[in-house]
């Protein structure tokens, strides 16, 4: 496993990724292109196995969210996670 900070090169993994849950996500996906990926209080990262993108996490101002189609260890994302300031977890 290893973990990148996304760029909005990444943006059609990030669409596999949701695939049929995009509809419920379509706010995520509208703030990574308002953010173009990045900014001062934005950050995203993704977990990629096997070459493929499995899990994002998503730093937008005081919000963490993350986002997997299936069940996975968060472990992943904890030295990261020391780093971002947020006040809310999803």
């Amino acid at each position: 496993m290893t973990i990148v900070k996304l760029t909005s090169s990444n943006h059609n993994e990030v669409i596999k990724l949701f695939s049929e849950e995009i509809e419920n996500y379509q706010f995520i996906i509208n703030d990574l292109l308002r953010n173009n990926y990045h900014g001062d209080s934005f950050h995203v990262y993704g977990e990629y196995e096997h070459g493929e993108l499995v899990s994002i996490l998503l730093n937008n101002f005081n919000n963490v969210t993350y986002y997997s189609e299936i069940e996975r260890d968060v472990k992943v994302y904890k030295e990261i996670l020391k780093d971002l300031s947020f006040t809310k977890l999803s």
